[in-house]
Order: C-alpha cells, then sequence, then structure tokens
C-alpha cells in the first residue's frame, strides 16, 4: 500500500510541475501535457481498477501506476533535454566542452 502511495504522490508532482512550463514554446506545451496526461491517466487506472477489483485489486495498479510514471518519466527526460539545449542555445552564453 505505500508503494501505491508514493507512486500517486509522484503522479501528483507531475501535476504541479505542469505549470512551471506554461505560456512558452510548443515543445514545453508538449512537456506540460505530458506531465498532466501522467497524472490523469494514473487517476483514471485508480478509479477503474478500484470498481473493478475492489480491495483485491493485488498488484494490478502498483503495475499500471509504475508503467506510467515510467512512460512520463523518459518522455519528459527526452523533451526537457532537447528544451534544455535549445535554450542554452538560444542564450547565446556559451556551454562548457570538456577537454580531451
Amino acid at each position: 500500500m505505500l508503494e501505491e502511495l508514493g507512486y500517486l504522490l509522484m503522479s501528483l508532482s507531475f501535476l504541479f510541475l505542469a505549470p512551471v512550463f506554461a505560456n512558452r514554446d510548443r515543445l514545453a506545451s508538449v512537456v506540460r501535457w505530458v506531465f498532466i496526461a501522467g497524472f490523469v491517466l494514473t487517476m483514471v487506472f485508480l478509479v477503474v481498477i478500484s470498481i473493478i477489483y475492489g480491495l483485491d485489486r493485488m498488484d494490478r495498479f502498483e503495475i499500471a501506476v509504475i508503467s506510467i510514471n515510467w512512460l512520463v518519466l523518459v518522455l519528459n527526460g527526452v523533451l526537457l533535454s532537447v528544451l534544455f539545449r535549445r535554450q542554452l542555445k538560444m542564450s547565446g552564453e556559451p556551454y562548457v566542452q570538456l577537454q580531451r
């Protein structure tokens, strides 16, 4: 039960991260909607699995929420790396390259 609660809180943190990327370009908007979709999908799966299985849901919800959260983290990890790289190039500041 504590693992489910932890993943629910992780999904809630996605919802609170979403406004950070408001009023920006299209890529930031996609990042925001992936965070929001992750939270919404988690809540939908919680309700549906609870209705179907009740308290006897075993690991079904936990597997679903882990899959959703990891998908959000992987997608937004890639998108945020592109977004931050683009912002770094647009700022005009030279970034540090490692010397070999």
